[in-house]
């Protein structure tokens, strides 16, 4: 718990929404698999840090993780029902699918997840990407505006520089970006309320 608060704000759901503290709160955030592996060994922890910083320094407000590291170095669960406890200590909050259907039969929140698009290949570019990211934010937050929906985006996802031997072509770096972060923080202004 932060140490000038009384208690932890909860994100619940009302409807096809999500609310903060009974107010409208909109997931902007990434994904990331590499938090785990990095927040367990000490060294590589303030790695961690910086990329967390760097994320609500570009207005995004959720990061969605693994919860496990099964087996080898760095595990969460050593064993089955056998956990190591200095891992276990990293917490997090993990969402889900469910990244406009859904909102109207089931009345939930929409959460696009895991969207992107890889730079490895060659195929796309850096502007490509931009665009693409561009168009899902902007059908989304019509569509928030608009009171159809709720719920946010995910984009897949954020890499510290000190990753980048892990990137799979969709990192999102923003010391080698600015203008993916100036996307990013002009969606964040979108969504103010």
């Amino acid at each position: 718990m932060p140490p000038d608060a009384d208690e932890w704000a909860v994100v619940e759901r009302r409807g096809p929404h999500l609310l903060e503290s009974g107010r409208p709160f909109v997931v902007h955030g990434f994904n990331t698999y590499w938090l785990m592996y990095f927040a367990a060994d000490p060294a590589t922890r303030p790695t961690v840090t910086a990329a967390l910083a760097e994320a609500a320094d570009a207005g995004l407000n959720v990061c969605r993780t693994w919860a496990f590291n099964d087996g080898g170095d760095r595990a969460l669960q050593l064993k089955p029902s056998s956990y190591d406890e200095e891992v276990f200590q990293v917490s997090f909050g993990c969402f889900g699918w469910a990244r406009h259907d859904a909102s109207n039969l089931l009345g939930m929140p929409i959460l696009i997840g895991e969207f992107g698009v890889s730079l490895k290949d060659g195929r796309f570019g850096n502007e490509f990407r931009e665009s693409f990211m561009e168009t899902v934010y902007t059908i989304f937050s019509s569509s928030w505006k608009s009171g159809v929906i709720g719920g946010g985006c995910l984009v897949w996802q954020l890499f510290p520089e000190s990753a980048e031997h892990m990137d799979d072509g969709y990192a999102v770096i923003f010391r080698k970006s600015s203008s993916t972060l100036n996307v990013l923080s002009n969606h964040s202004r979108t969504l103010e309320y």
